[in-house]
């Protein structure tokens, strides 16, 4: 094992905080600092009336001829709650919500009164270059006041462009210090790039901010609510690294110094961040950039043997967790095959780890797809993915070094995504 350890993480090693700390925070339009801008989507299809999605479905009217309304939640965890205290579906399909969810009926952030916690817009294709939309911006369930819209092309490089020209506020409710208030905010659709995935992209541009003082120093903290497709949750946060701008997850960690802040999630109701200070070392197990990769310890799918992340220890491993029902996963599998059949084991081993993937279709997606290293099923799998990868959806990536520890996070979204392995690997050779 080298001598060396991450700069960041020399000497690691302090006490037991245990501190619960409440950072109050303040709502606001706009993306802020935050650098990365992430989407929903939003298609044409229409939930059938006997499922649960279609039994919350909420009557609109005014849309023209052609359209198809849909609905995205501010909220969706209190939309859920309210639509079952409504009695749209039944105890059992709420206990599944329940349990899939971590939804905590007992808290204080939920009201069992219907509230507006989403806003409806209308959808159309005119033809293969024109997409239109249109926005139930009051939040009356009535479109026949509002503006049809022509929707803009999504290009990554122009997005901040993009919001400027093409944002759009709405009014939606909130439940809050045990009351119903009303707020504005944005909201940004455009036309997506891959139609194969869903035609439009949606997201709420917004950012929270407030800090926290580390020895003295006073830190800027900026946040969103589910990268930006929630505008209240209690456990989709992604805060904003105060020192390198990377973003941090619940159960992760935003490392000052010595000290690490984990993120406990958000209270709403109180608007605070929720941090706790806690022990961390240089050999503790955790999914960022710097620590030791958790154990995965599981079933290969295709053969049936036992296996472990940790039989590649000695060698440069690209951990890539998906799912059979990602859209986005698929647009990354090329990437990976063609890595996969170009490097020599001896230099990487590509291992999967899946998040509710359906065993079904997994045969047929890996042999259309001509997939050839380790797959592990959640359902095989005695590691707590979830957990130990505080993984909010798929797909991610970590680039683990012979010794496990991981080098880089999230390596699948470089556009030279083998370059960008290579001259990681290559970095962590020198140290």
């Amino acid at each position: 094992m080298r001598n060396t350890i991450t700069g960041l993480l020399i000497c690691l090693c302090i006490s037991v905080f245990g501190q619960r700390m409440e950072v109050p925070y303040t709502m606001h339009n706009g993306f802020g600092e935050i650098k990365e801008r992430s989407f929903g989507g939003l298609d044409f299809r229409a939930f059938d009336p006997e499922s649960v999605w279609g039994k919350m479905n909420i009557e609109t009217t005014g849309a023209p001829e052609g359209y198809s309304v849909q609905r995205s939640e501010t909220d969706i965890r209190q939309f859920v709650w309210q639509s079952y205290t409504q009695g749209k579906f039944s105890n059992e399909t709420m206990l599944e919500f329940v349990e899939g969810w971590g939804i905590d009926t007992t808290s204080e952030n939920l009201t069992r009164e219907f509230i507006k916690c989403y806003v409806h817009v209308a959808i159309k294709k005119e033809n293969d270059s024109t997409y239109l939309y249109i926005i139930d911006t009051n939040n009356d369930h009535d479109f026949s006041d509002e503006i049809i819209h022509t929707a803009a092309l999504y290009d990554y490089k122009k997005v901040d462009s993009l919001y400027r020209e093409h944002k759009h506020t709405f009014r939606y409710q909130y439940f809050t210090n045990n009351q119903v208030k009303w707020r504005e905010a944005e909201i940004l659709i455009i036309e997506n790039d891959r139609k194969d995935f869903m035609p439009y992209l949606i997201n709420f541009p917004h950012h929270a901010k407030g800090e926290i003082e580390h020895n003295g120093v006073k830190y800027p903290l900026y946040f969103q609510f589910a990268g930006g497709n929630r505008l209240q949750t209690e456990d989709e946060i992604e805060v904003m690294h105060p020192l390198d701008s990377s973003m941090v997850s619940k159960d992760q960690f935003i490392i000052i110094g010595q000290t690490g802040y984990k993120v406990l999630g958000a209270n709403p109701s109180k608007e605070v961040l929720l941090l706790e200070k806690v022990a961390l070392s240089a050999e503790s197990s955790i999914a960022q950039k710097g620590f030791m990769v958790p154990e995965i310890a599981g079933v290969e799918f295709s053969t049936g043997d036992s296996i472990r992340l940790s039989d590649y220890r000695g060698k440069y491993v690209l951990l890539y967790i998906w799912s059979t029902w990602c859209g986005p996963c698929y647009l990354t599998l090329p990437k990976l095959v063609a890595l996969n059949d170009s490097i020599s084991k001896d230099e990487l081993q590509i291992f999967s780890a899946h998040l509710h993937s359906n065993s079904e279709v997994l045969p047929e997606v890996l042999q259309k797809n001509s997939i050839h290293w380790p797959q592990v099923l959640n359902t095989t799998c005695v590691s707590d993915l979830e957990d130990d990868f505080a993984l909010r959806g798929v797909p991610y990536s970590f680039l683990i070094n012979p010794e496990g520890r991981i080098i880089e996070t999230g390596i699948h979204h470089k556009a030279k995504m083998v370059v960008a392995i290579r001259e990681a690997i290559a970095e962590d050779s020198r140290e």
